[in-house]
């Protein structure tokens, strides 16, 4: 039997900062933590701190293992924002901050492979809008090298493993996934 490789997810530690969790990761015995795009980048910053954040993990011992979440990748299609004034919208509206190809960049800049994708909470779209999507945004990663995992939640358009396995089967791409 090999060894367990943990990952700490950026989300399970709530609004710590990367100093904090990669503390945590490294003390815990953690080999592997995400990232979020804000954390590479605030919204009202204008570069990059992704090289950085991939060399202070390096010198603790903890692998950047995602990119964690990229939400943009609806706006590949044509649906419309949906101005409910959720709070789920609220987030999406700030994740919106992050555009494909800066995501796809950071990512690359972070060393990972993986990318998860989460549906957008602020948009109105059909199934077969969010297959396209993916589809498209599988196709964008594959430039960089990426894989993208879809993310189901609740509270999300994408609320459950049967309809986020749809996306996936129907875009049918290579390096297109599920996380669980």
């Amino acid at each position: 039997m090999s060894a367990l490789n943990l990952t700490l997810w950026a989300g399970t530690l709530g609004r710590h900062d990367f100093a904090v969790r990669l503390d945590c990761a490294a003390q815990a015995g953690y080999q592997a933590m995400s990232v979020a795009p804000w954390e590479c980048r605030a919204p009202d910053g204008t570069r990059s701190q992704a090289a950085g954040l991939r060399k202070r993990a390096d010198d603790r011992g903890i692998t950047i293992s995602a990119l964690d979440p990229f939400t943009t990748w609806l706006s590949l299609t044509d649906a419309t924002p949906d101005d409910t004034g959720s709070e789920q919208a609220s987030y999406a509206r700030l994740f919106a901050s992050y555009q494909p190809a800066e995501i796809f960049t950071m990512a690359a800049e972070l060393g990972v492979t993986t990318v998860t994708a989460v549906a957008p909470g602020d948009r109105i779209w059909s199934p077969a809008q969010a297959v396209d999507g993916f589809a498209a945004a599988c196709a964008e990663a594959a430039g960089y090298g990426l894989s993208l995992q879809l993310e189901f939640m609740p509270f999300t358009p994408i609320s459950n493993l049967q309809s986020a396995w749809e996306v996936v089967f129907e875009a049918g791409t290579a390096n297109g996934g599920l996380v669980l």
